[in-house]
């Protein structure tokens, strides 16, 4: 019968719910190249993590899917591509050389794989030849091996051999005879004769079949030795492109005799830095050697080589290339529906070059992307449609791609309502359908009330509810035969966790007032309670609350709204528990009244309960739930991680009382794992508390363990028995076995250590079979460890390799730090590089050891079981002696003590010898010569070997022998003893110029070799030798002195110089340069001014050794900044002392240029520098420009002008002079002020003047010299104002009934008179009859009043308007009339001011009838009297052709029986100025100063002066001047008469 076993596991699965889903995500992205051999196959691996777990595909380059193809390609079902070996016919395309790419998807989104380039290559067979690059004895010659083109990448030189079994590796150094290249070539040094015979071969390695191939043999080839042979680069690396941290090797092979040394330089822009062997750095003869690059270490690089024959260069690029990484930001991002979301590419390649970006959704290529470097990416009004992963993905120039993802999920959105219904009132009886349509994240829920319950229950109410495609949900409400109780506020909620938003809308019915049950209602204590009365009805006048028989509201905590809704805020259980009644009334006074009871709970508050954090698999667990305040019933349950606890779980759960409860976990293992909440809820509300159960899993050492293995079915006997990894168990094992029953075996363990890993069986069999079952069980185990690292040396340039295991369970992780000071400083840790390798096993291997290695390294092993152990070890590193170069040349000359110095690194102590040829030791013992010197130096010793008085047996090849315990190594040292060469013959100048000699000589020498240069010294008299090196020395000699001083005497001679040194001068050869133009400007330029258009100019000479000949003059030029050229005047002589110029009629307060040059015979020399200087100051040559006037007030003008243009101030206005004078008129009484004031701006306000005048101003600016022109006069006029009083009036009996008045116009009018105004009064005795105002036209100055009465007294007065009011009053005049007319004159008797040969008639009319008559002065006039006079009939008198004889006082004088009376008429009679009286007060070379005097100005104002001037042989010129001016200063030529 067929056995059935059943055995118990040693321990469980965790089945932990994850409910978060994750995009996918690359653990193993492929790489971005594979290439592989045709014969080897490649695979490329694949693997992404996500939730749910994704699948992965591949697809190629168009974006079509991979699959098999037979026998050439296949994807395993664990994602990896596998290109299979092929054959040369089977090669495609398609396949072997084009782009994959890896696909991982899964429920949230899709993403691919930077591009991975395969390349499959046909392995083809190819030769390997040798090329031999000769070289003299005692030099190095070079092997290359040469590789096939199409093979060339692919193939790399491992090694060298020297037949039959000498094997020579590529080094950095070499070992001071041969050294291979990091490029391959093959160097040897030091040749020799034996060096041609032995054959060499070079070993090639295929990178991709591991195929090596040996090349055909070749020999070293030793030329004709040629002497000193300068170097010739024969090869160098050009452009090195190294990832950034790994090692870089730069070479320069140059070939030269003897061989050449070597510098490295960093070019950086025109500068050259000489590179220094550092802890990177090391330069190594041809090798520039740098390890752990860095992005500033890229560049070009210079190499030079050189020996005694010369040097030679190249430029190599050392390109450093750094990892693309890319980042997109933010990994994942959440955004509401309608939100904008934005991701960041943030690329990390530093000096790389432009990238384009290219940004994918689920794997797709996202439009208007990928032809730019834009690295972000922003998505507007999120939609479902955009969740899922982008992928942002770099591709550079050279070809390289990469690639980072994200994930954008939907935020939760709180509902949206898209649709609602509106309010209603319809009578009873139709159908009614009400439609709410909400959006949301995640999609809402709808849910429907009236008046705050829910819906009737009865077939009268359908609810429907649905979501569209677009995940809008739509729900409506039908009600079919509605009726007056189906009246009231209807709402639609939509709820989502994100949020919730409701609607409400009445549907009114007509009838009478119905209120609806109101069900019991629960508020909680503490919150707000909203009660709405569910009335029906329409329409509804009031609706009341009540309590008690009471009406609501009854304190401030209630409120009764409007709509018939009742509010408590906050809600008291013993306070609000009870009935509430609410009643509602129509206009007709129809009611309704309904009530309902309001239950108040108090909500449940839980104890927060804790778990500790050390509980360990098998440890037992409570958790003690306490309510500690809530309203019965409560309700208690447990939920692990949101679920409820289901029996799997392994828990019990205890109801205490009906406030506790109590979770209790008897053994706890890994799945108990999780967030335990305790949820307690009533009628008032749910609240939960939670807390983390952590478990540390496995099983550890030290803890007990049993598993029971039981037979289900099967005939006895049975036998069952126990197997440890297939074997019987043994007693050392310390596992028990014991039967429970014949069907059923125990396995139990009560200490674990790590021995109990493995396979345990339970075998049970009985005569029919044997059935097995198997199962792991799996110590943890801390680290321990298995291999200790210990304290190791290592020698120089070597490999060592640390071993450091440890052994745990799970397997430790090794980790190896390096101290970055001392043994207790700091530690980094170390990483995967060049030079470093760390093995699967945690050993640490060190290649390429130095110096810097050197130091303290910690090895760490950890599991996460119980402490990480470690293990700090020291490195020494052990230096054999080295040399930084292989080989030196040292040249001395014949007699001279030769110095060989080797400077030699390592460990000390080191031992130092000299051996000549390899075989014989150099010390003072065996060569009384020699002497030997020996310094200890921070990185070893420095050799040095002496040889007094060299001869030519001392020169050949020497040997610094260095040793020390770890070993030891030489450097050849090759000494040349030389002689000098005999001296040249027959020196003499061919050509001479100004500035250099031509010269030619002759050397006879048996061996040109033992010359290499010629030396020319050649000096002027009194001065040091200068020399000049001709390397060039094939005949004819001859050689050019150049960059010589013009006209000076010079001596020559020729030195022979060859390797041991320099022959005697020659014979000294004395020549002289020609002249040439100064080359130098002359000094001490000094330049200052002498008045506003003069400067003087004084200098010395140039140099002596600039002139080039005798000076002959200078020239002397001057400009400005306006002018283009210079303008020069010559002045002659040598002017040993100097010279000086003075430079005359320039522009004033200007500032000049200056320079001078000196001449000789040849020419003009170069300019001197320009000396700057400024001409003085001087008054402004014009008037400020744009005067302008304006009228202020009566009494005020404001006046504004602009300065002088630029040119013409002359100097720093100080500021400005305003003039100002009235205009004068007829009536000038001789004031002939005129007024100045002084100011600084361009606009000033000038007060106090008369009024309607006209003023004359002008404005002049000044500077510290003195004042300017002044500009042309402008006329100004302050405004109108009321007149002053009339001057005079007069009041005169006409008639027995008429009065006549008469008046002088006012002496100050302030404008146009318009008008008079005559104001008469009557008064009869001391009272007034009347008063009356009369207006008179400006044209009249008199008035006749009739009517008058006798006896009455009249009273006149007059003033005079203008346009802007009436003025001043005149005197007040009375007059009484009377029958008889009094003669009296009713003009007025004035001063009259005439021009000369004019006329004037003085009226005099009267009333009267008068008699009357003229008296010039005390002679009566008669008609006729005199031809120029004449009265009228109407009294006046006319005197014409007036002359000066006829300026008297005129006198009118009437009379009758009743009265008389006279005026007198002053008459003045101007005449022309009189000629002022003219003088010189001083002159100069060019000016006059004039001043004059006026005697007579004919009684009248002088208006102004014009001076007229004539030059000498020149057309009369004249001048206005001021009426002001009494001198002026006349400019003229130098000389010049006037």
């Amino acid at each position: 019968m067929l056995l059935l076993l059943v055995v118990g596991t040693l321990i469980g699965c965790n089945n932990a719910f994850d409910s978060h889903l994750r995009g996918p995500s690359f653990v193993m992205e492929p790489p971005s190249k594979l290439e592989f051999s045709n014969s080897s196959g490649g695979w490329l691996d694949c693997s992404a993590s996500g939730n749910p777990q994704p699948s992965v595909d591949w697809q190629s380059a168009d974006g079509t899917s991979v699959g098999d193809v037979a026998g050439i390609r296949k994807v395993l079902r664990n994602g990896t591509l596998v290109l299979q070996p092929f054959t040369a016919a089977a090669y495609r395309q398609d396949i072997h050389n084009t782009v994959y790419r890896c696909v991982v998807s899964n429920t949230v989104g899709r993403i691919v794989s930077r591009d991975v380039q395969i390349r499959a290559v046909v392995t083809q067979a190819f030769r390997v030849d040798v090329e031999v690059i000769g070289a003299p004895r005692g030099c190095s010659a070079v092997l290359k091996c040469i590789v096939p083109t199409f093979a060339k990448e692919l193939v790399r030189i491992i090694s060298w051999i020297q037949e039959p079994t000498f094997f020579i590796y590529p080094s950095l150094q070499g070992d001071g005879k041969f050294h291979q290249l990091p490029s391959g070539e093959l160097l040897i040094h030091n040749l020799e004769f034996s060096d041609q015979f032995p054959t060499y071969r070079c070993r090639t390695m295929h990178r991709l079949s591991r195929q090596v191939i040996v090349s055909s043999p070749a020999n070293v080839r030793i030329t004709e030795n040629r002497g000193i042979v300068p170097p010739v680069i024969l090869h160098h690396s050009g452009m090195v492109v190294v990832a950034q941290d790994e090692g870089a090797a730069l070479i320069c092979i140059a070939q030269g005799c003897p061989p050449p040394e070597y510098r490295w330089y960093l070019l950086s822009g025109m500068e050259s830095n000489l590179m220094i062997s550092g802890p990177r750095i090391r330069q190594l003869a041809s090798v520039l050697a740098i390890e752990a690059v860095t992005p500033d270490d890229g560049g070009t690089y210079k190499c030079t080589s050189f020996n005694a024959g010369g040097e030679a260069s190249a430029e190599l690029r050392l390109i450093v290339s750094t990892a693309l990484h890319v980042e997109v930001s933010p990994p994942l991002l959440s955004v509401h529906m309608g939100g904008t979301a934005e991701f960041k590419c943030l690329v990390s390649a530093p000096n790389e070059g432009p990238h384009l970006v290219t940004w994918y959704k689920d794997g797709r290529q996202l439009p208007n992307t990928g032809r730019s470097s834009s690295e972000a990416l922003v998505i507007s009004n999120v939609g479902r449609e955009d969740k899922g992963m982008y992928q942002c993905i770099i591709r550079r120039a050279e070809g390289d791609t990469a690639q980072a993802s994200a994930e954008l999920q939907l935020g939760d959105a709180p509902p949206t309502l898209l649709y609602s219904f509106i309010e209603q009132t319809l009578q009873p009886g139709p159908a009614v359908s009400l439609k709410c349509s909400a959006s949301g994240n995640p999609t809402p829920q709808i849910s429907w009330t009236l008046d705050g319950f829910p819906l009737p229950s009865h077939g009268r109410f359908v609810i429907g509810q649905y979501v569209t495609v677009h995940g809008d949900v739509i729900s409506h409400v039908n009600i079919s035969h509605v009726m007056v109780e189906d009246g009231g506020e209807y709402s639609c909620s939509a709820e989502n966790r994100a949020g919730r938003s409701s609607h409400s809308a009445r549907l009114n019915v007509y009838g009478m007032p119905y209120i609806r049950l109101i069900p019991k209602v629960t508020a909680v204590a503490g919150e707000i309670l909203q009660l709405k009365c569910p009335v029906a009805g329409y329409p509804i006048e009031e609706v009341h609350w009540e309590r008690g028989g009471r009406d609501l509201p009854g304190d401030l905590r209630q409120k009764v709204l409007h709509d018939g809704t009742l509010l408590i805020n906050p809600v008291e259980k013993k306070a609000d528990s009870g009935v509430y009644t609410c009643w509602a009334r129509n206009k007709q006074g129809q009611s309704a009244r309904r009530s309902g009871e309001v239950n108040v709970i108090v909500p449940p508050k839980v104890s927060p309960f804790y778990i500790e954090d050390t509980l360990h698999i098998g440890d037992r667990a409570s958790l003690t739930c306490s309510v500690t305040k809530g309203d019965l019933p409560l309700t208690i349950s447990w939920r692990k991680n949101g679920r409820n606890i289901q029996p799997v779980h392994m828990v019990s759960i205890t109801q205490v009382d009906q406030f506790t409860s109590i979770l209790v976990i008897e053994k706890l293992s890994s799945e108990h794992n999780g967030n335990y909440t305790c949820v307690v809820s009533n009628l008032a509300a749910e609240v939960s508390h939670t807390h983390q159960l952590v478990v540390n899993d496995g099983l550890s050492e030290g803890m007990r363990t049993r598993t029971v293995c039981g037979v289900s079915s099967g005939d006895p006997p049975l036998v069952v028995s126990w197997l440890k990894d297939g074997q019987p168990l043994t007693p050392s094992l310390g596992v028990n076995v014991s039967a429970l029953d014949p069907y059923s075996s125990l396995l139990s363990i009560s200490s674990l250590d790590s021995r109990h890993s493995g396979d345990f069986t339970c075998v049970a069999s009985n005569p029919a079979a044997e059935v097995r079952y198997t199962a792991k069980l799996q110590v943890k185990v801390p680290p321990r460890w298995e291999v200790e690292p210990i304290d190791v040396s290592v020698e120089r340039n070597h490999q060592v390799s640390i071993n450091c295991q440890a052994k745990g369970v799970p397997t430790p992780t090794i980790t190896w730090k390096k101290a970055i000071a001392g043994k207790s400083g700091d530690y980094e840790t170390l990483k995967d590089h060049t030079y470093t390798r760390l093995l699967g096993n945690g050993t640490l291997v060190l290649q390429h050891v130095k110096e810097d290695r050197e130091g303290y390294y910690l090895c760490q092993a950890e599991n996460g079981i119980g402490p990480v152990i470690g293990k700090v070890i020291q490195l020494r590193v052990n230096s054999p002696p080295y040399f930084a170069a292989p080989s030196r040349l040292v040249s001395v000359r014949k007699g001279d003590t030769a110095f060989l110095k080797c400077d030699v690194n390592g460990d000390k102590p080191i031992n130092v010898i000299w051996l000549r040829d390899s075989k014989y030791e150099m010390n003072p013992s065996s060569n009384y010569r020699t002497s030997v010197k020996q310094d200890v130096t921070a990185k070893g010793v420095t050799a040095e070997l002496q040889i007094a008085s060299a001869q030519s047996t001392d020169s050949g090849t020497y040997f610094c022998q260095a040793s020390n315990m770890y070993g030891k190594d030489q450097q050849l040292v090759q000494l040349i003893v030389q002689e000098p060469p005999v001296s040249p013959q027959n020196l003499e100048a061919t050509t001479t110029s100004s500035t250099s000699i031509n010269i030619k000589w002759q050397h006879k020498s048996e061996d040109s070799d033992r010359i290499f240069k010629f030396i020319v010294e050649y000096r002027e008299e009194e001065s040091s030798w200068k020399q000049l090196d001709l390397m060039d020395i094939s005949a004819p000699y001859t050689a050019v002195i150049e960059d010589l001083k013009p006209a000076t005497a010079y001596t020559v001679r020729v030195i022979a110089v060859g390797p041991a040194g320099e022959s005697p001068p020659c014979s000294e050869l004395h020549v002289r340069t020609e002249s040439q133009r100064p080359s130098g400007p002359p000094l001490n330029i000094s330049v200052r001014p002498l008045s506003s258009t003069e400067l003087i100019v004084t200098w010395t000479p140039p140099s002596p050794e600039v002139r080039h000949g005798a000076i002959q003059g200078f020239n002397v030029g001057y400009r400005t900044s306006n002018m283009g050229a210079f303008n020069f005047t010559t002045v002659m002589g040598d002017a040993q002392d100097g010279g000086e110029l003075v430079l005359g009629d320039l522009d004033k307060y200007t500032r000049y240029s200056i320079v001078v040059q000196a001449f000789n015979e040849v020419g003009a020399g170069p300019l001197s520098e320009p000396s700057a200087a400024q001409t003085l100051e001087d008054v402004p040559t014009t008037a400020p420009e744009d005067v302008r006037c304006a009228s202020l007030t009566s009494q005020s003008l404001q006046i504004s002008w602009q300065p002088p243009p630029l040119e013409d101030c002359n100097g720093l206005l100080q500021g400005y002079k305003l003039t100002y004078e009235s205009v004068l008129d007829d009536n000038w009484k001789g004031n002939d002020e005129i007024e100045t004031r002084k100011t600084k701006a361009l606009t000033t306000v000038i007060t106090g003047l008369k009024k309607f005048t006209n003023y004359s101003l002008q404005v002049l600016a000044f500077t510290k010299v003195g004042d300017g022109k002044l500009s042309t006069a402008i006329l100004c006029q302050t405004d109108e104002d009321v007149p002053g009083h009339p001057e005079d009036i007069k009041v005169v009996v006409s008639s027995s009934q008429s009065l006549k008045i008469s008046w002088l116009p006012p002496l100050e009018p302030n404008g146009i008179i318009t008008k008079y105004n005559l104001y008469k009064r009557s008064m009869d005795g001391r009272e007034e009859v009347d008063h009356i105002k009369q207006t008179i036209s400006s044209q009249h100055t008199s008035y006749e009043v009739k009517g008058v009465q006798s006896h009455i007294e009249y009273q006149f007065w007059v003033t005079a308007s203008t346009r802007i009011g009436e003025g001043q009053s005149s005197k007040v005049v009375s007059q009484v009339a009377t029958s008889q007319v009094p003669a009296r004159i009713v003009s007025f008797g004035v001063t009259v001011v005439r021009a000369w040969k004019t006329s004037v008639a003085l009226g005099c009319e009267a009333v009267g009838a008068p008699k009357r008559e003229w008296l010039h002065g005390e002679v009566i006039l008669r008609s006729g009297s005199s031809p120029n006079q004449q009265i009228l009939n109407t009294g006046e008198l006319i005197i014409s052709n007036l002359q000066p004889n006829d300026m008297s006082n005129y006198t009118c004088q009437v009379d009758n029986n009743q009265g008389s009376d006279r005026i007198t008429y002053k008459l003045i009679v101007q005449v022309p100025p009189s000629a002022p009286l003219l003088h010189v007060t001083s002159a100069t070379s060019i000016s006059i100063l004039l001043n004059w005097k006026i005697e007579n100005d004919g009684g009248a104002p002088i208006t102004g002066f014009t001076l007229n001037y004539r030059k000498e042989h020149g057309n009369l010129d004249e001048v206005h001047l001021s009426r002001h001016s009494i001198s002026y200063e006349l400019k003229t030529g130098a000389n010049e008469g006037i």
